[in-house]
């Protein structure tokens, strides 16, 4: 009973760590989280190491989905039973990815004691490709579900350090290494094997030092473009029709006291005017008389309404001239489930259309994955949650050369994710090692440069206007040239370990 009530005290703190560590964004104890967990689960006990994943996950779940049941009556203006039900079932959901993940390594792990280094080397990146591979499948399954990843790149996007390698191994690679390192320091407490613990701090240095390194390292270019943001930081409840007059009319003196800046182009957030575009728009023909002369162009985020049915829009972002005419327009591939679109499916009419309690079920998903090819560059455009997927589902041209994402997060006030947004759009800037724009309605707005550092950022709950600079460029990164490289590797390794196993089994 004692050696239980350890394993569930293990557990349960194993859980705490890894949901305080991904919301603060702890870079740092995210590296630990998972040792209390790897030392509760016992040998050759099923029934035993199901538990304590369960303790671990629920621990965990409790803490890092509390903020859905607040945000989903923000929504849908109703706290119903579907808030729970949503919450309870990204616990279960996570709960079946930790056990098979524990289950298939216990499975496959090598169990020869002949050559302990050997076998904490081969365990290592086992469990840790393991753990990739469920986290990768988790990503393709329910793209449209961004907030139920258990993803340890959130906690390490807050030091831009720890997160170099991401321009080689990609974003979801990290968990990689903090897999790998947390595994190698629970196999030294078990065996107190000094060498293991070597190899497990190589790991953490190497991937720092990598990270110093580039961080540090001297790129001089003098292709400055000057860009500027600005949000009317909108309140998620505002009503157009009675407060828009007010909001456009301070967004124009913005575009005012821009002018002696003399951006070349002007970012706004998603769906910064929400009504669908119309060509001569008063509003775009008011921003063209006030930037007259400075040929500047402007990134807003507008509706677009679908020529089949006038019922349903394109969450869309425009591309305007500096005459105040549409040159192009990219619209938002990945939609939310429940939110955008019902869950697993985009037909409004039969399948599970009462799955989408919220009123923003008219969104139809953008069919062309183009860039906008404004007078700075080439760029990439995410609305909102497109930033937090990794870019194996949305890039298929990488001939861009800086990102933006537009969002709005004023559904999403007063808890982590406004922080995560913002921080894992900083992944996406490494991974391509592109200059990245963010302008989030009360969120956090800034730019990253290709390094993922902060040239600017702010949060206001008032309108606001930021001016800085990017630097496009049109460099490749491993991960950009060959994305699926380690997906791939990780399932040959996998399927090895698979071969190995039958082998052994057949003998």
């Amino acid at each position: 009973m004692k050696f239980l009530n350890k394993n569930i005290l293990f557990s349960a703190i194993s859980g705490i760590f890894l949901s305080y560590s991904l919301i603060t964004l702890n870079s740092f104890l995210i590296w630990f989280a998972f040792v209390p967990l790897l030392l509760a689960l016992p040998e050759k006990k099923i029934k035993e190491s199901i538990f304590c994943i369960s303790i671990f996950t629920l621990s965990f779940g409790i803490i890092s989905y509390f903020w859905i049941p607040a945000t989903f009556q923000k929504f849908t203006d109703d706290f119903s039973f579907i808030s729970i039900l949503a919450l309870s079932s990204f616990i279960l959901g996570n709960l079946l990815l930790f056990i098979i993940w524990i289950a298939a390594f216990n499975y496959l792990k090598i169990k020869d004691n002949k050559s302990p280094i050997k076998k904490a080397v081969l365990n290592t990146i086992l469990i840790s490709v393991l753990y990739f591979v469920s986290e990768f499948i988790n990503i393709i399954s329910f793209k449209g579900i961004p907030w139920n990843k258990v993803s340890l790149r959130i906690a390490l996007s807050s030091n831009v350090y720890f997160i170099q390698t991401a321009s080689v191994i990609g974003s979801l690679g990290l968990s990689i290494i903090v897999i790998s390192f947390n595994y190698l320091i629970a196999e030294f407490i078990k065996t107190k094997n000094k060498i293991i613990l070597l190899i497990g701090i190589g790991v953490f240095v190497i991937n720092l030092l990598f990270g110093f390194i580039m961080v540090n390292r001297t790129d001089e270019s003098n292709n400055k473009k000057n860009v500027a943001l600005v949000s009317g930081n909108v309140k998620a409840e505002t009503k157009w029709t009675e407060h828009g007059d007010a909001i456009i009319s301070k967004m124009l003196s913005l575009i005012k006291e821009l002018k002696k800046h003399n951006p070349e182009l002007i970012i706004w957030p998603e769906t910064a005017l929400p009504w669908s575009y119309i060509e001569n728009d008063d509003i775009l023909l008011a921003i063209a008389e006030i930037l007259k002369g400075h040929h500047t162009q402007n990134l807003i985020g507008y509706l677009t309404q679908s020529e089949k049915d006038s019922n349903l829009v394109y969450n869309s972002a425009y591309l305007i001239d500096n005459n105040g005419k549409a040159i192009d327009r990219y619209d938002k591939r990945i939609l939310l489930d429940f939110i955008e679109k019902p869950f697993l499916s985009e037909d409004y009419n039969k399948l599970l259309n009462m799955s989408v309690p919220s009123g923003y079920d008219n969104i139809l998903r953008g069919r062309r994955n183009n860039l906008l090819k404004t007078k700075i560059g080439k760029c990439k455009v995410d609305i909102c949650n497109e930033s937090l997927i990794p870019g194996y589902f949305n890039s298929n041209d990488n001939s861009f050369e800086f990102i933006v994402n537009i969002s709005n997060d004023a559904w999403f006030e007063e808890n982590q994710n406004i922080e995560h947004h913002f921080y894992l759009a900083r992944l996406k800037a490494i991974e391509y090692r592109k200059y990245m724009i963010i302008n989030s309605n009360r969120g956090i707005s800034g730019i990253f440069d290709e390094k993922g550092r902060i040239l600017i950022s702010n949060t206001s709950d008032s309108p606001k206007k930021l001016v800085s600079y990017i630097i496009p460029n049109s460099q490749q990164t491993l991960y950009s040239q060959f994305p699926l490289l380690i997906p791939a590797l990780s399932m040959v390794i996998c399927g090895l370990f698979t071969i190995r196993k039958i082998r052994y089994i057949r003998r």
